[in-house]
């Protein structure tokens, strides 16, 4: 993502505003990785100083009523992505949370994809669909997963 541009800009707030939320009702701690360089995570959750676990944030402008009635609950995600990602926490040994905001009712959804040992623990899919590349535009035809997102604890 390209953090200098309006989107890219309103997207990094957005996923502050996200994990605001949850930082608020819960004993983590949300680290943040720079937004000036490219990462395949946003950050890292930590509980008494110990890492835990790897988290990312989108948001998307829907509500979350919208997601579990027109999308089915699922959220979009890169395969690519989630494969490296998957890779990168097995050996750290942490798990994979992924915070998907609702913005037409500023819900945040948070849900434990796979714990340090790589168990999945929600159900997943993947299929070739073609996306918006980025948050500035584009089109991409790739493998994307898509997380049932419907266990996922909601935030207000």
């Amino acid at each position: 993502m390209d953090s200098t541009t309006p989107l890219g800009l309103e997207a990094i707030y957005n996923s502050k505003v996200a994990v605001s939320k949850i930082q608020k009702k819960t004993p983590y701690d949300f680290v943040w990785f720079s937004d000036e360089l490219p990462s395949i995570a946003d950050g890292m959750i930590l509980k008494n100083n110990v890492a835990v676990a790897l988290y990312e944030v989108k948001s998307r402008n829907i509500s979350s009523e919208e997601l579990f009635g027109n999308f089915n609950g699922e959220w979009l995600i890169s395969y690519d992505k989630i494969h490296e990602l998957y890779n990168i926490t097995r050996h750290l040994r942490v798990s994979f949370v992924g915070i998907l905001y609702c913005i037409k009712d500023d819900v945040s959804l948070a849900a434990t994809f796979w714990n340090g040992s790589g168990v999945m623990k929600i159900k997943w899919r993947v299929e070739q669909t073609k996306t918006r590349k980025t948050v500035n535009g584009g089109e991409a035809e790739r493998p994307n997963a898509f997380f049932d997102m419907t266990k996922a604890t909601k935030y207000t």
